[in-house]
């Protein structure tokens, strides 16, 4: 009997119109994956398939770790979806083993999905994901990467498989069909100030200590918004919107997953402190900020300047990026970036969102 387990990371509300082309043919990977449905919900972009993990694997000892990113047809913009590991009876083992010794190693695997391919675990994986949809994702591809994890722990690329496209298109306009004439409508005028925490955390850990370091200067900086705002009698806060961001040193998969608790805990921070209902906090994750790191370059003048622009804007980022600038001029600049630039992209955007009690306009 096949058992499935559901990987669920929900922030839909409203349903829009798609178009999805599925490309098995391109398809060259161990897994058996099959498209279910990608589509655009709400403010979000939901991606579930099934994935066949029976005869993935010939050695117990062997780990087969499959990495699904949504990448842009045009431009470098990417984001990597929560992995799933295939584990031999061996590493199971050892990962069930782990588990039990180690009970924090399970909050550093937040977002991954790992089941091993003996009798005792599904065949079958209903993956279900959704991440904050961002414009770029107009015209998507949603690309599959396998890499395969030997006895030794080391990783070798098996594959990088195309399994879908995706547009999106707005959905038609309604009909307008005449009838009596309606009173004006109202809205209400919305206000908003935003800055950036720079939220430092200790390493492998997810928890937000007020004391650690420079946190309590950081997280003043969200507070004092707060109190500007709601010294005004007159003012109601609609919106709390938090977006965590990391730096590029480390895995990918692994700064994604730091920056989504990043906004997560600020979050956690926030409702313990004013109470507010959970319904006004908004959060997302930008993974990397590359976007980031390419400003703080341009604005400087530090040395290879031209170069590091040039790579990141070429050089994709599962192609090598980070290797490339590592390897540029014997690491100097990445070095001088890493101490000067990196720790300014370790940081949680904020936007606050308010209004003022009975102030409309009318339309």
């Amino acid at each position: 009997m096949k058992r499935y387990f559901t990987l669920l990371i929900v922030f839909a509300v409203s349903i829009f119109s798609l178009m999805v082309s599925a490309q098995d043919a391109d398809y060259k990977g161990r897994a058996k994956v099959m498209i279910d449905e990608i589509k655009k919900e709400g403010d979000s972009l939901v991606l579930r398939m099934n994935i066949d993990v029976d005869g993935t694997l010939t050695r117990r000892d062997e780990s087969l770790i499959l990495i699904p990113y949504l990448k842009a047809e045009q431009g470098t913009q990417s984001i990597i979806l929560p992995q799933v590991v295939i584990n031999g009876k061996i590493n199971q083992r050892l990962y069930k083993r782990t588990l039990t010794l180690d009970p924090e190693s399970k909050d550093r695997m937040s977002g991954i999905t790992v089941v091993g391919t003996d009798k005792d675990n599904a065949t079958n994986i209903y993956y279900r994901v959704s991440t904050p949809y961002m414009s770029w994702m107009d015209n998507s591809v949603v690309n599959l990467q396998e890499e395969l994890s030997g006895c030794n722990g080391e990783r070798s690329l098996i594959s990088v498989s195309t399994l879908a496209n995706f547009t999106y298109q707005e959905p038609a306009p309604p009909v307008v069909i005449a009838s009596a004439p309606q009173p004006p409508k109202t809205t209400v005028v919305e206000y908003e100030k935003e800055g950036s925490a720079y939220i430092d955390f200790v390493v492998g850990k997810y928890d937000l200590r007020p004391d650690f370091r420079n946190n309590q200067y950081e997280l003043g900086k969200i507070e004092e918004t707060i109190r500007s705002i709601t010294q005004n009698d007159d003012a109601e806060i609609t919106g709390i919107y938090l977006t965590g961001f990391a730096s590029p040193e480390g895995t990918y998969e692994f700064n994604q997953i730091l920056s989504m608790n990043r906004a997560e805990s600020v979050k956690t921070y926030l409702i313990n402190k004013y109470h507010y209902p959970a319904s006004i906090y908004h959060t997302s994750w930008g993974g990397e900020d590359w976007a980031g790191l390419r400003k703080l370059v341009e604005d400087s003048d530090m040395p290879q300047k031209s170069a590091i622009i040039d790579i990141i804007d070429n050089v994709d980022i599962f192609a090598g990026r980070e290797k490339r600038l590592m390897n540029l001029d014997n690491g100097n600049p990445y070095r001088y970036m890493l101490q000067n630039f990196f720790p300014q992209l370790r940081r949680v955007h904020y936007r606050v969102t308010y209004k003022y009690k009975d102030e409309i306009t009318v339309e």
